[in-house]
């Protein structure tokens, strides 16, 4: 998931920020054995 800027990736964050957080709680129950890496 790279971005060409630094201000494309904030954006991108804050605007993803809690779909992201949902996809990487949904993969640790999915996956419990696997570490969510960046």
């Amino acid at each position: 998931m790279l971005l060409a800027d630094k201000s494309s990736t904030e954006i991108w964050w804050s605007k993803a920020d809690v779909e992201v957080g949902r996809l990487a709680i949904l993969a640790f129950m999915t996956f419990p054995g696997i570490g969510i890496a960046p």
